[in-house]
């Protein structure tokens, strides 16, 4: 055999050894990404791959529906240049049958906190994407669940948007009146000098 076809040997084999090297990483990572979605996304949320670890978590939620894998999914999510998949899983959280428990137990300074943080978002990726009066009715079933809190969704809707119109200010300051509650004033006292400015 001549020094020719010895290097085509050697050649040969080392490129069959690499497909199949290539090839076995290749099943090994498809497994893995379709049995154990969350931890590929932990891969890809680690190098900083933002559209990949969203993927691989939503992957995740979808397989387990459970709230936990809902809530790192939520707040993978950029709210803001991610909105229609935000509207979707933070309606989703609110929605959740165990919203309440998992607030509860996850929450350290109290329920209401981590409540008016996904509800706040909520309210403020509805708004965004158009959909202001279901923002308005988010706002006012949270009041009516929780009560009239500090950084309720009403807030969000008062001092969150950037592109609020008059109307919208109107609509807000009619159900904050409807309240009928002193700690609405400061919010209703900034609508108005919204509107008269």
């Amino acid at each position: 055999m001549g020094t020719t076809a010895l290097k085509k040997l050697v050649i040969k084999t080392t490129l069959i050894t690499l497909a199949s090297l290539i090839g076995t990483m290749i099943i090994a990572f498809s497994a893995v990404a379709i049995f154990a979605p969350g931890f590929t996304a932990g891969i890809f949320d680690s190098v900083g791959n933002y559209s990949a670890s969203v993927f691989f978590y939503e992957k995740q939620y979808l397989k387990t529906n459970d709230i936990n894998d809902l809530s790192v999914l939520v707040n993978k999510i950029d709210i803001e240049s991610d909105c229609v998949r935000a509207e979707r899983y933070l309606g989703e959280m609110v929605e959740h049958e165990d919203f309440d428990t998992f607030c509860d137990s996850q929450s350290q300074s109290g329920k209401l906190s981590l409540v008016e943080y996904y509800c706040g978002n909520y309210v403020f990726v509805l708004a965004n994407n158009g959909k202001f009066s279901d923002a308005l009715t988010v706002a006012e079933n949270y009041v009516n669940d929780y009560s009239y809190t500090k950084d309720n969704p009403y807030t969000v809707l008062v001092y969150g948007l950037k592109n609020v119109t008059n109307e919208q200010l109107q609509a807000i300051k009619d159900k904050l009146e409807l309240l009928n509650q002193t700690d609405v004033k400061n919010e209703i006292d900034y609508i108005n000098e919204q509107l008269l400015g």
